[in-house]
């Protein structure tokens, strides 16, 4: 049970550090796509930004001819309309800067809208630094979230260069991630339960376990006894030399200390295959039909006729003989116990299909339910309802009879219906191909 425990927990905690490894690097790379994306949109934004300022002009700068771009008695080689376009950003930006045009908060909201367009909620800061590194804005001091993810710089200005940068706050990480969040937890949970559920099941099991050898060990002290002191009695009895016994008594008598013998044998061999689990099966030729014989004689009452067939030129199989008149035995007691008929019938019939032998025995007793029929091999399992209250028994006949079954290699299979009868066929490699 400790073992189980133990083997339970490392898995528990083993899962629960994939998780935690998982979500780690999911984390991680989460970052860099915002990171990435964040400063993307950064220089989208000062880019739309400029571009407004850019057609108001108010500025003078000029081309000289197709290369080279003057600002302020300074030039500098343009090689392509992109670049043009880059120069006259940054002297826009530089015309705003030293006239005090510069508008952070309209460049600040224009920022937010780019984030938006790229499916990012989250609260930012803006951030400009001059080229010594010192805050243009916001002025005050900086009110930025510990954890805070930063975009690259995007340098702005001719003559200024001045940088511009963005703090997101860290809790955009978990509004990125939050449904893969919830499933990893979800899931973490639904393997929680199955291996508690599994857990439970496997204590619940070796309970039942402990439970079912405490059973046959009280069933073998319940039954190993009285059987052996009544044994005891009537082999004294039956030995007796004085004229109190008539041949016929003596006779009786020692019918009843066989079918005693036989009890005890079948009651030490049931108990054996439920404690060992399996059977060793000896075979050997017999005769078929003494043997269902001797098994409707140790079951038969005068309310209940039985019928017994067995095919022609089949009588000889090779059985164990013990194991084969307990199956019998079990399914006739079976058959006339859970019957309630005006004229209870048994019948058993043997035949051969191939290598197989094959016996299916047939009652008009109450039949199982169906959604029972599953379970009548479980060990101490008993069909319980209104109509079996009054009936006795340990529910180890049908365990026992499959387990014999099993030994042989054979099948076994059950067809019943409420009240209208029950047949098992039951079916064993017990002759050599023909």
């Amino acid at each position: 049970m400790k073992k189980i425990g133990f083997i339970s927990l490392l898995l528990l905690l083993l899962t629960l550090v994939i998780q935690i490894v998982l979500v780690v690097q999911l984390r991680k790379a989460t970052i860099e796509k915002v990171h990435k994306v964040a400063t993307l949109a950064l220089g989208e934004a000062t880019e739309r930004f400029l571009d407004g300022d850019l057609a108001k002009g108010g500025f003078t700068c000029g081309m000289s001819d197709d290369t080279t771009f003057h600002w302020k008695g300074r030039t500098a080689f343009i090689s392509s309309i992109a670049d043009f376009h880059t120069r006259m950003l940054d002297v826009t930006y530089d015309h705003l800067f030293e006239n005090q045009m510069l508008d952070c908060n309209r460049l600040d909201s224009i920022y937010r809208q780019e984030l938006l367009k790229h499916e990012i909620e989250a609260t930012s800061v803006l951030v400009l630094k001059d080229k010594e590194g010192s805050v243009l804005y916001p002025e005050g001091k900086l009110q930025i979230p510990g954890h805070a993810i930063w975009t690259e710089p995007v340098q702005v200005g001719y003559d200024c260069q001045h940088k511009l940068v963005a703090a997101l706050s860290p809790l955009i990480i978990l509004q990125q991630l939050k449904w893969n969040l919830i499933l990893a937890g979800l899931f973490f949970l639904s393997f929680v339960g199955c291996l508690y559920w599994q857990l439970s099941e496997t204590m619940g099991s070796v309970r039942k376990g402990k439970i079912q050898a405490e059973g046959v060990a009280h069933i073998e002290h319940e039954l190993g006894k009285p059987l052996n002191g009544i044994l005891m009695v009537v082999q004294d009895l039956a030995e007796r030399q004085d004229g109190a016994w008539t041949a016929g008594d003596r006779e009786q008598m020692g019918l009843v200390n066989n079918r005693l013998c036989h009890i005890r044998n079948l009651s030490e061999t049931m108990l054996y295959a439920l404690k060992q689990g399996n059977l060793p099966i000896r075979r050997e030729e017999v005769d078929v039909r003494h043997e269902l014989q001797q098994a409707i004689e140790m079951e038969k009452k005068p309310s209940v006729k039985i019928n017994c067939r067995v095919a022609e030129g089949i009588e000889k199989a090779r059985l164990d003989k013990v194991f084969f008149r307990a199956v019998v035995a079990n399914l006739l007691n079976n058959g006339i116990k859970y019957n309630k008929s005006m004229a209870p019938e048994v019948n058993i019939d043997f035949s051969r299909e191939g290598n197989w032998g094959v016996l299916k025995v047939t009652d008009n007793g109450i039949g199982i339910p169906k959604r029972k029929l599953k379970r009548i091999f479980k060990c101490f399992y008993r069909v319980s309802d209104q109509r079996t209250k009054d009936k006795t028994g340990f529910g180890i006949g049908l365990t026992f009879i499959k387990r014999v079954v099993d030994a042989y290699g054979g099948t076994i299979k059950v067809e019943s219906a409420e009240n209208q009868g029950t047949m098992f066929v039951l079916k064993f490699p017990v002759y050599n191909e023909a």
